[in-house]
């Protein structure tokens, strides 16, 4: 299947990005619809202004760029800020490869690394979130990525759950345990807004 890319330019907060959205995904267009504005609609919510809004239709915004502009949708854009090419592009997938590296080196220690079984349990786990977003990524189908990243969201779970295993067998400390239980929940939260809204666009 061919792929086109819409390109597309705008602010977030004080960034000025270049983004390419995979039109498979279909959200291409009203990406680049909204995107430009949500700095402005951002300090239109704060600001309460039914003359800023205004401001906006005058320029030639419409009422449906300006529900685009939700807060999944924002969230969604923060997720993706940067060029989507590859599934290497795909900050949720680079920051789950920092994980497994984590993931990795813990369980090299001595006693984790004897207890066989959960050692492989959880190694196989952590690969598993950064392989089910590229697998889903290379489907080019909106209903089979959101598949996909769901088993990622479900791997990233699996990790949390054996990394109590190894805290209550005093294979790593509590500040080790903290510190990865809490990377993985930045991966899971960037999986599941991605998630929600490949989930919605298939609605």
């Amino acid at each position: 299947m061919q792929c086109h890319y819409t390109p597309m330019r705008g602010f977030l907060g004080a960034f000025s990005v270049n983004l390419k959205i995979p039109d498979y995904w279909g959200i291409g267009k009203s990406v680049s619809r909204g995107f430009g504005t949500i700095k402005r609609v951002k300090e239109l919510r704060s600001q309460k202004s039914s003359e800023g809004v205004k401001e906006l239709e005058s320029k030639g915004v419409k009422e449906l760029t300006l529900k685009l502009i939700t807060p999944k949708l924002q969230n969604f854009l923060e997720i993706i800020m940067g060029k989507i090419e590859r599934f290497e592009d795909i900050l949720a997938w680079q920051k789950a490869r920092e994980l497994n590296k984590d993931i990795y080196e813990i369980t090299k220690s001595s006693n984790f690394s004897k207890d066989f079984s959960l050692r492989d349990q959880i190694r196989r786990a952590s690969v598993s979130i950064m392989a089910n977003i590229a697998e889903g990524f290379g489907r080019r189908s909106k209903k089979e990525f959101a598949n996909y990243l769901n088993m990622a969201h479900g791997s990233a779970a699996e990790v949390q759950c054996h990394l109590y295993v190894a805290l209550d067998q005093e294979y790593i400390s509590q500040e080790i345990f903290d510190t990865t239980y809490a990377k993985i929940e930045e991966v899971s939260r960037m999986i599941q807004g991605f998630m929600k809204y490949l989930n919605e666009l298939k609605s």
